[in-house]
């Protein structure tokens, strides 16, 4: 009983086929777990049925066979969650597939593939022990089909329209759940509530250890254990977690998954276009987003100089007595606005007592807010699932909005002008609560109308019914058959109420501005048209003497001007940095690359024309020539820093903050010593 499982690879077993077509797996960066072979599941567990312990850890495969009853089940014994992340980090085994060919005799052939995790902590139905798979289906040894299972359904795809990479078709484990996807993008939209991503480790099939499995080979007795790979639970479980689950070829969701595996694979739905695109969209609505904020700001900063030597800058103006008051007041607003983004915008929670969910924990049924979007979980027989998921993080695309209004203040060239700015953020936040609410009220007309088929009888008509009884929040205890009583709690969250307060100040302060504005006189100021250096005329506004600052030194001026290009072409390289690895090479050097090219491209423009300017009398392609040279010697630079970094485990931005600010006194000396030497 003490010898640990032992999968001897049979000579000559292992096709061409299996190794040929086995998956390419691109894990999310911020992945635990990875496919793990068996042995580490059963040398760490024991095997139990009533509470009473049959084999202690390690388990005997010829000891786990005979057992095949739903009440059979292994549960680690390395402790919770965390212990168990923490072993496994420090006993990290071979990336394991477990692959199966079955011939039909007709031409047709299923190859699969299975893939053990230690746990599946997805965002709902958390359980020990997960068992994931993927089958292509050929005909006349030609791929003609790939299907991904997905907890209790799949997706299928033809051949030719899955991801490749070197010929293998492409598998994207979303983070926790490790439930199988087609596309980094997948995962958020619709049913799951997934992350995938795929910017973290790619396991090819020479990484790892492909065993062949059949039920009839003596190495491979596991499979003849028909209890749960992972602990049952009981009524003092949380409602977020279930039972683990059975493994091949047992499974009792996917049950034709291995008894028929080219029968389950077709009768699993492709994908339409328009899922796919919604799938798409939500994935990189980031990217979409900080591309637009970041050109809307450029836009705005590019005027400031523009704005400055034509009729001059308004914000010392706005800065004075009778627009300083609500001035300031709306600023406070947009705060409480930005606070508000940040909690809860709307709950319903749901505490069960008695029977499978009696442990007495809060559940969400339905959670909203400006972060991560609309989540709608329910109730299913085996523990919570979710029934729709919309993550479109509304109140973070709010704040790119106030962003570019606190812009607004310095470039805005009338008290009107910006106290309309105002009135449209007021107005704005105002419609957004109150659509809000009147989403909720007609929640029974939102939700899909097959919910009943997923979650337990009562949850399709649960959610409509008590918010009709006040929509702004309430309590209701009721039973659920039986011994289990429920209580659910509803209603706006604080962040929507912050919401509402800052929108209405804002919209008042707004008016106030409007009113405070026709009695100021704005429009040309006296030193409009009349500087030659606005970074001068700033300096000596703060410095009139010199005794700070040396203004009057040209290096000095140059090198602030330096220092601005820098710190704009900074944020540029790291929207880009978060952008390229979150969204389109994942995690590594690439990204980075990417970012610095766009961002130095940036800064010569900016340099040359503006930081600079006395050298543009000589510019010549040689300049350009010296400035590439510079770049790429403080890019080695700069990556060297970097990698050294994250090799010790420092956060990848938080690594190229250090790498830049370690490079720009070497940039500008070069620049102004050498580059740009008039």
């Amino acid at each position: 009983m003490l010898v640990a499982l032992l999968l001897i690879l049979p000579a000559g077993i292992l096709a061409s086929p299996i190794e040929e077509y086995a998956p390419v797996i691109k894990y999310n960066m911020e992945e635990t777990f990875f496919a793990t072979p068996i042995d580490f599941a059963l040398n760490n567990s024991n095997l139990i049925i009533n509470g009473t312990i049959i084999d202690g850890a390690p388990i005997e495969t010829s000891i786990m066979a005979p057992y095949s009853g739903p009440d059979y089940y292994i549960t680690t014994v390395l402790g919770d969650l965390g212990d168990i992340e923490e072993f496994y980090s420090a006993n990290t085994p071979k990336i394991t597939y477990y692959a199966r060919k079955v011939d039909y005799g007709n031409g047709t052939t299923a190859l699969q593939y299975w893939f053990y995790y230690p746990y599946d902590d997805g965002s709902v139905a958390k359980h020990e022990g997960d068992w994931e798979m993927v089958t292509f289906l050929f005909e006349n040894g030609e791929p003609v089909w790939a299907a991904y299972m997905q907890d209790n359904s799949g997706q299928r795809l033809a051949w030719d329209a899955v991801e490749k990479q070197n010929g293998n078709p492409v598998l994207y484990p979303a983070k926790g759940s490790h439930t199988s996807y087609f596309h980094s993008y997948n995962g958020q939209f619709g049913l799951r509530n997934d992350e995938v991503a795929g910017n973290g480790d790619v396991i090819s099939p020479e990484k790892a250890e492909i065993f062949f499995i059949e039920e009839d080979n003596a190495s491979n007795k596991w499979l003849l254990y028909g209890g749960r790979w992972g602990k049952i639970l009981n009524d003092t479980s949380p409602l977020s977690e279930v039972s683990g689950p059975f493994g091949p070829p047992h499974i009792i969701t996917n049950k034709d998954a291995w008894d028929d595996p080219a029968g389950w694979a077709m009768e699993q739905k492709v994908p339409s276009a328009q899922y796919e695109f919604w799938n798409w969209f939500l994935y990189n609505l980031w990217l979409f987003f900080l591309i637009f904020l970041s050109a809307v700001c450029a836009w705005k900063l590019y005027h400031i100089p523009k704005i400055y030597y034509t009729i001059g800058l308004q914000v010392d103006l706005f800065f004075s007595n009778p627009f300083k008051k609500p001035l300031v007041i709306g600023i406070i607003a947009m705060a409480v606005l930005l606070l508000g983004v940040g909690l809860s915008w709307y709950d319903v929670s749901i505490n069960i007592t008695g029977g499978r969910y009696g442990a007495g924990e809060s559940a969400h049924l339905v959670s909203f807010g400006g972060i991560n979007g609309l989540s709608v979980n329910g109730l299913g027989e085996t523990g919570m699932v979710t029934v729709f998921n919309f993550p479109i993080p509304f109140g973070l695309i709010f704040i790119g909005f106030l962003v570019v209004m606190l812009l607004d203040v310095v470039v805005a060239k009338s008290g009107q002008i910006l106290s309309r700015h105002f009135l449209s953020v007021g107005v704005l936040s105002i419609i957004i609560f109150l659509l809000i609410i009147s989403v909720f009220s007609s929640l029974e007309v939102i939700l899909p109308a097959d919910s009943n088929s997923m979650v337990l009888d009562f949850e399709a008509d649960l959610i409509p019914e008590i918010l009709s009884k006040g929509v702004f929040g309430g309590t209701e205890s009721m039973s659920l058959g039986g011994q289990i009583n429920a209580t659910v709690n509803w209603g706006v969250g604080i962040g929507m109420y912050l919401f509402l307060l800052g929108g209405i100040v804002c919209l008042a302060s707004g008016i106030f501005m409007h009113r405070a504005a026709g009695k100021m006189k704005f429009g040309k100021r006296p030193y409009a048209g009349q500087s030659k250096d606005m970074i001068v005329d700033m300096v000596k506004a703060v410095d009139p003497e010199c005794k700070y600052f040396n203004w009057k030194n040209h290096d000095f001026i140059k090198f602030v001007k330096y220092g601005l290009v820098s710190l704009f072409a900074s944020i540029l390289n790291l929207i880009l940095l978060y952008a390229f690895t979150n969204f389109v090479f994942g995690s590594g050097l690439t990204p980075l690359f990417f970012s610095l090219l766009c961002s130095t491209v940036f800064s010569y423009a900016l340099n040359h024309s503006w930081g600079f300017s006395d050298a543009r009398l000589n510019s010549n392609g040689r300049m350009f020539a010296k400035y590439v040279a510079l770049n790429v010697a403080t890019f080695a630079l700069n990556m060297g820093i970097f990698s050294v970094l994250l090799s010790w485990d420092v956060n990848y931005l938080l690594s190229e903050v250090v790498a830049m600010l370690l490079v720009f006194g070497v940039n500008f000396i070069g620049s102004h010593k050498w580059v740009f030497k008039t």
